[in-house]
C-alpha cells in the first residue's frame, strides 16, 4: 500500500500504426504520472525485515516503452511503524475489499467507501483479475498515516 505525495499528469498517444504511412490507426491516450515521489508501507515480519535497501521495479501498463520504472528506498534509519490508535478520518491510498487486509493495515470499521476496482494479478503474472477495492476518500477508522485528514476523534 502507499501514498503519492507529489506528481505530474502527461498525456501519452500509443496505438497500432499503418506501417506505410506511420498514421495510428487506432490511436490510444494513456495519462501517465511522471516525476512520482511517495511512500510504500509493507508491513513488517520476518520474511520482510530482510528486505534490501533498494527495490527497482517496473509498474503500469506501457512497460516496453520504458515507461514505469521505480525504485524504492527503504531509509535505513527508520523503525517498523507501530499502529496504536485509530482515527476517523479520509482514506489516502487504495486498499482491496479483503477483510484480512483491511485487518492486517489496520482499518478497523469502513463508515462511508469509495468503490473502485484495483488488477490483482496470477501467481504468474501473465493474467489476473480486477477486484473491488476502497479508494481515496473513503470514510475509515484507522491509522492516521494513512488518512487525508483527521474528522473527529
Amino acid at each position: 500500500m502507499g501514498v503519492l505525495d507529489s506528481f505530474k499528469r502527461q498525456r501519452i498517444t500509443q496505438g497500432l500504426r499503418d506501417r506505410l504511412t506511420g498514421i495510428s490507426v487506432l490511436p490510444i491516450e494513456a495519462e501517465i504520472l511522471v516525476n512520482v515521489r511517495g511512500r510504500v508501507y509493507v508491513v513488517y515480519n520476518d520474511y520482510t525485515a530482510h528486505l534490501p535497501e533498494r527495490i527497482e521495479l517496473r509498474m503500469g501498463a506501457f512497460r516496453s516503452k520504458g515507461i514505469g520504472d521505480c525504485v524504492l528506498d527503504r531509509p535505513a534509519t527508520r523503525p517498523p511503524l507501530e499502529v496504536t490508535e485509530t482515527h476517523r478520518g479520509k482514506l489516502a491510498v487504495r486498499l482491496p475489499d479483503d477483510e484480512a487486509i483491511l485487518r492486517l493495515f489496520g482499518i478497523e470499521e469502513v463508515l462511508m467507501p469509495v468503490w473502485g476496482y484495483l488488477f490483482r494479478p496470477d501467481e504468474r503474472h501473465i493474467s489476473g483479475q480486477y477486484v473491488r477495492a476502497l479508494f481515496e476518500g473513503s470514510l475509515v477508522r484507522g491509522p492516521q498515516v494513512f488518512l487525508q485528514s483527521e474528522e473527529g476523534g
